[in-house]
This record gives structure tokens, C-alpha cells and sequence, in this order.
């Protein structure tokens, strides 16, 4: 599987639907049944969901159970297409502080997707090897009750689903007490007056701090939980550690292994694109292989959304107008001629994560991804340079500019001044 797979291709296929008339208690018992952690309530076009958290938010306000899930003030799906990959998924999760994402195809819901489906398709490898537990613990909270405590009395602790209370005795963990054992007890009618060793699950599935996130990771997988209680080398208990804490970690480290590494792998590629077979100049129009300027332009704006996500290196961009300097009567070429044979040969002069594209009669323009001003600047000086060898005096690059974007605001008057910049060539 890709490193970035599709969320199409790692989403849930069973959608569990549930009618605005059910009624709460029903819902509970529909999934306690099924073994869900939430259901999505459709209403026409309107889809909401009705999860665990939903319902014991819904509980501690003495909400009535035999009402209809429309009266209770659910949270709206949020979505994605099924083509986007796993980062912008995680984007959207983070963005809705949801745990469940729905996935379209066109306007049918296909999947769902949740932190397990991310934790079950991501391959951990060297970027989280030396990584240790001990490193994030301090972001967690531990919470711990003795045994002689009543569950209905420490109900507000548990608002999401990743929630848990530590059963403690002596400094020991005797067992943890899970958003969801507290559903199971309501789902089956169960008190929830009695003491909390009623209710928690044991053994405690502990971590040391010691232990790699890969083999955090692993340990979720295999036990099949959503979070793991810390523990340092004498036994002490320090934390609670949680599934969506480890794959954001995940994949913060692999956002950031392309935002600083990005060039060596330009350069890779690069490389390999190098050796492409040479296509032969005369037998190509000029749009072969060449972006429209609306094309260049979507581009330009999804450079700045990405650095604007990931707080990544500016972009540059080139321009530079051709002209000719020599008639077909005493030249075998024409401006026209030229233009084409440039449109085959300058991605091969560019590199391979660059967007060339034709700007209008006479211009071209290459989008430079993670290039600073100066590294734009040679880059023209460097196209200028082939072009002319190529050409002698049948034709010269007359105008030229290169500039360094780093925010909506920059490119917006880059945009604006770009024709006026890019005198037509003689």
C-alpha cells in the first residue's frame, strides 16, 4: 500500500443508517448489538452522527432515552472525496475535532472513516524507530480513581470516545474504565451506582516509556484498544497514552520528512526523469506536455495552500517572452517554429516536480516549488542562457522576470502585475 493512500481505499464500507424517529434508547441497543461505536442519522440530504460520546453527553444532562434522536443537537458528518489521501484526512478529522469522517462518491456515501482505519493502513518505519513513548507522555493526563468510587458519580470524565479512568489501588493499576465499558453497562441496563470494579475491564495493557511509538503502535493493533497506560521504569504510572496522539505523530513526522527533504527527493526524481527518452522537437505542438495559464494559475494556488498547512518553503516563479530575430527568408525558422521547439525542450531543462506552462503568445512560465528568490533567479538566467546557445541570433529571450512567493497577498499582485511585467515581444 502507498505511503499516502487514498482514503477511498482504507475507509469502512459498512455504513450503519438510522431514521430521525428512532428513539435514543433504541439507537444504543441497534449498536451495542452490532458492536458500533456510532451511527449516522440521514434526514434527506442532511447526515449527522450519533456515537457513544452523543449519547452519555446526552445522559449526564438527565436526557430522556425513549426520545427521538431528532430532538437531540447532533454534530454534522464532515466529509471527503474518496480519490484525497490519508493527510488531508487527517487535516479534516483535526479540523472538525471529530472522530469520523464520511467518504463521498459524488454525493453517495461509500465509508467512513475513523483513527483506527488510519492506524491499521500506516506502515511505521524509520521516521518513528527512535521515538519513544516517554517523548509524548507529557501531553497526556492521567486520571485515577480507587475502587470505592461510584461510576455514575464520575460520569463527566468520559466525553470521547478515547476517554478512560485508571482503577487504582496502592499505586497500583487494577483495571481501566473505558468510554465505552460505560456504554455497554447502559446499553444493558445495567446500574451505574455500583463501584467501579463493576464495570472496569483487567488486566491494564501497559507501555513503558521506554517503548518505541512503532511498537506503541503495534501494541494498539494487536490488542485491538485505543489507548495504552504509561508506565516509567519503576512501575509508576504516568500516563495515558491514545491512539489519535500516535498517528498524528506519525504523520506530523511525515509531513515534516517532506517539507525538509523535499529537494533530495526533487533530485531523485529528477534523476530518473533524466533518463526519459528525448522527444523528437518536430513532430510535437507546442501545448505537448505544457500547462494552460489556468492550469498554472490552480497551481500557484495550491503551492500556497500548502504552505500555508504546513508552514513550508515559498515557491518562486518564472517568466520569460521570446522573440525572433530572423524571417523565414534568411532563416529556416520562425518565431512559431521556435516557440514550438521550446515547449518540447523546456520541461527537459526544468525540473521534474516543476510546472511549465505557456503564458500567453510569446511567454512561458514555470512554477518553482520550494525555490527561494535567489534560486529563481538562476534558474531563468540558466533557461535564458540554453535558449539563446540553441537559437544563436535566431531568437532571443527579450524580457524576463523571476520572484519568490510566500503568501496569498504576494501572488495575488504577482497575478495582477504579471502581464503588465511581460512586455509582448518584439
Amino acid at each position: 500500500m502507498s505511503i499516502f493512500p487514498s482514503v477511498g481505499l482504507i475507509a469502512q464500507k459498512r455504513i450503519f443508517l438510522l431514521a430521525p424517529h428512532i428513539s435514543v434508547a433504541e439507537a444504543s441497543r441497534l449498536m451495542d448489538e452490532r458492536n458500533l461505536s456510532s451511527v449516522i442519522v440521514e434526514a434527506g440530504t442532511q447526515r449527522c452522527l450519533f456515537s457513544i460520546e452523543q449519547l452519555l453527553a446526552y445522559l449526564a444532562k438527565n436526557g430522556d432515552q425513549h426520545a427521538p434522536l431528532a430532538e437531540l443537537s447532533l454534530p454534522v458528518l464532515p466529509t471527503i472525496t474518496e480519490s484525497q489521501h490519508v493527510l488531508a484526512a487527517l487535516e479534516c478529522l483535526e479540523a472538525s475535532a471529530q472522530r469520523y469522517l464520511g467518504i463521498l462518491q459524488g454525493d453517495t456515501l461509500t465509508g467512513i472513516l475513523t483513527y483506527t482505519d488510519l492506524l491499521a493502513a500506516i506502515s511505521p518505519t524509520v521516521l518513528v524507530e527512535k521515538k519513544t513513548v516517554g517523548d509524548l507522555i507529557s501531553k497526556s493526563e492521567l486520571i485515577t480513581f480507587s475502587p470505592d468510587w461510584i461510576l455514575e458519580d464520575i460520569l463527566c470524565h468520559f466525553k470521547r470516545l478515547e476517554d478512560a479512568v485508571v482503577v487504582v489501588e496502592d499505586g497500583v493499576a487494577l483495571g481501566i474504565i473505558t468510554t465505552k465499558d460505560v456504554f455497554r453497562a447502559i446499553a444493558g441496563g445495567k446500574s451505574l451506582r455500583g463501584c467501579l470494579p463493576d464495570y472496569m475491564s483487567r488486566p491494564v495493557i501497559v507501555t513503558r516509556t521506554t517503548a518505541t511509538v512503532q511498537e506503541a503502535l503495534g501494541q494498539l493493533k494487536n490488542h485491538n484498544i485505543k489507548r495504552s497506560v504509561v508506565i516509567g521504569e519503576s512501575g509508576d504510572l504516568l500516563g495515558v497514552i491514545t491512539q489519535s496522539e500516535l498517528v498524528g505523530f506519525v504523520y506530523s513526522a511525515w509531513i515534516n520528512l517532506t517539507k525538509y527533504h523535499s529537494d533530495e527527493l526533487r533530485e531523485l526524481i529528477a534523476g530518473m526523469e533524466q533518463n526519459k527518452t528525448t522527444i523528437d522537437s518536430t513532430s510535437k505542438s507546442l501545448a505537448i506536455g505544457l500547462d494552460t495559464r489556468a492550469i498554472l494559475q490552480q497551481k500557484l494556488d495550491d503551492e500556497i495552500g500548502r504552505i500555508y498547512r504546513y508552514q513550508s518553503a515559498p515557491f518562486s516563479i518564472a517568466l520569460f517572452a521570446i522573440a525572433c530575430h530572423q524571417t523565414r527568408e534568411n532563416f529556416p525558422l520562425g518565431l512559431e517554429q521556435i516557440r514550438r521547439q521550446i515547449a518540447v525542450e523546456l520541461p527537459q531543462w526544468a525540473r521534474a516536480t516543476d510546472a511549465v506552462a505557456v503564458w500567453n503568445e510569446t511567454t512561458f512560465g514555470v512554477l518553482l516549488p520550494h525555490t527561494l528568490a535567489s534560486g529563481a533567479v538562476r534558474f531563468a538566467a540558466r533557461i535564458k542562457s540554453r535558449i539563446e546557445t540553441l537559437f544563436g541570433d535566431a531568437a532571443a529571450v527579450v524580457n524576463i522576470t523571476a520572484r519568490q512567493i510566500d503568501s496569498k497577498e504576494q501572488l495575488h499582485e504577482f497575478l495582477a502585475d504579471a502581464d503588465a511585467i511581460m512586455h509582448p515581444a518584439a
